[in-house]
């Protein structure tokens, strides 16, 4: 890989995958090296998929701002990032920009992305920055594509309204009455359950 990294010191998933294995070797200083040289290689025509995994891996360095900065690098309005877009606003949010996170999902929903995840990502970042009356509309939405998300219903009890509580414990009860759910869906199910009793 070092090797193929001197040949093509432009290819970005090459020093991406060393600083990887760095990484988990525990070797953080070589690691924090290769994901700049693979930050170096970017620039504003680099693929989403490029920016993505340096952002990740920066994050995952500890280096939030530089995986946060690397970001502009993408336009959310261009043809080629359509199908990725809700990965880019999940990333924004994962940065700590919850702000471009929504901005990135609003006009993902105006190029026709529907269904469970773009109202389940929308709806907990709207969680973090509100309103509260639109976060409980995005995960109602998730809710109508999925039944059975216990992360969504989860999300959802932890708004805490008290306007229809009782309708949302019944969607519960008749949720666990179905049966047949992964086993993490049923600890989130659990916990949405007491959370709306407390």
């Amino acid at each position: 890989c070092a090797r193929f990294i001197a040949e093509y010191p432009s290819n970005t998933m090459a020093a991406i995958t060393m600083a990887r294995i760095f990484f988990r070797n525990g070797e953080f200083v070589q690691s924090l090296r290769y994901v700049q040289i693979a930050q170096s290689t970017l620039h504003e025509k680099s693929v989403w998929s490029d920016v993505l995994s340096v952002s990740t891996t920066l994050l995952t360095l500890g280096e939030d701002e530089q995986a946060r900065k690397v970001l502009d690098l993408i336009d959310i309005e261009s043809p080629e990032n359509k199908p990725a877009l809700l990965d880019i606003a999940s990333q924004f949010s994962a940065t700590g920009d919850q702000e471009k996170s929504l901005q990135c999902f609003d006009y993902a929903k105006t190029q026709g992305h529907t269904g469970f995840a773009i109202n389940h990502l929308r709806g907990k970042v709207l969680t973090y920055t509100g309103p509260i009356e639109e976060a409980a509309k995005s995960l109602e939405a998730a809710i109508h594509f999925k039944p059975d998300s216990g992360s969504t219903h989860w999300s959802l009890a932890v708004l805490d309204q008290d306007v229809g509580r009782r309708e949302r414990v019944s969607r519960l009860e008749s949720v666990f009455s179905l049966g047949g759910m992964e086993s993490l869906d049923e600890q989130f199910l659990n916990n949405a359950m007491f959370r709306e009793y407390d």
